[in-house]
């Protein structure tokens, strides 16, 4: 191997500048989101001690497992969330009405309901699939919380869904305001560097040479713009002529 060979390969001025650029540009906007998330905590649990809710860390933690960079991705994750603790918080009400007393009677209840809620999330896929698992131990902590005092069952489902859908509505309503929507324009981008790699692959298959790998590359790609897809569609609930621009 010659000297020229194992020489560092040299960069322009300029190319280091658009690179330091957006470096820069990145951590900017991962400091503006951990702010974002950070303020929306606090503001959350000010609000649930404010209305003294029972347990208001329930609210601040909400919102830092909620928040996500994108506010498509922030709204689809809320939903999702407040979703499947209402169901978690229903059925932990159904057990302790149903089994006040039974210790065995309780204990199977809940563990069919946990490995319901399990199957069920293995069923489906990304955030529906977080929903059903956040059934499951939404209600084992009601329940473990109320385990032997069945007549607080109701007011800690209370708590928790209210300290749930405050944190969730809080966050997202900061997202809709401060967090530009992106997934309209991240699904064009994508489509055209997808569109563009598979003419570049066909070209080359065609000129006879062996481009499995690329193909099945490709396929994986392809098979997996479902989050992509779903990410615009919620960005196009919000800006009007959206809809169209994915089309």
């Amino acid at each position: 191997m010659t000297a020229a060979a194992t020489r560092p390969e040299k960069r322009s001025i300029g190319e280091a500048i658009h690179d330091a650029l957006a470096l820069t540009d990145s951590l900017g906007n991962a400091l503006l989101f951990a702010l974002q998330a950070s303020l929306c905590s606090v503001a959350a649990l000010w609000i649930a001690m404010a209305i003294q809710l029972d347990a208001p860390y329930w609210a601040a933690s909400t919102v830092l497992i909620t928040a996500q960079a994108t506010r498509s991705q922030s709204l689809l994750k809320g939903v999702n969330r407040v979703i499947g603790t209402l169901i978690g918080l229903a059925a932990s009400i159904v057990i302790v009405a149903l089994f006040p007393q039974g210790w065995w009677s309780f204990a199977l209840a809940l563990s069919l309901w946990l490995a319901l809620c399990t199957f069920v999330a293995c069923l489906l896929r990304s955030l529906q699939a977080y929903a059903a698992a956040l059934s499951g131990y939404t209600a084992l902590i009601v329940l473990t919380e109320s385990f032997g005092h069945p007549d607080e069952a109701f007011t800690t489902a209370l708590s928790r869904g209210s300290s749930v859908i405050l944190g969730v509505g809080l966050y997202v309503a900061t997202a809709v305001l401060l967090i530009p929507a992106r997934g309209t324009r991240t699904l064009r981008d994508t489509f055209e560097e997808m569109f563009a790699k598979t003419r570049a692959t066909a070209a080359a298959m065609l000129r006879g040479e062996n481009r499995s790998k690329d193909c099945a590359a490709l396929m994986a790609r392809w098979s997996g713009l479902d989050d992509t897809i779903e990410e615009a569609a919620t960005d196009g609930l919000w800006l009007p002529g959206s809809r169209a621009g994915m089309r």
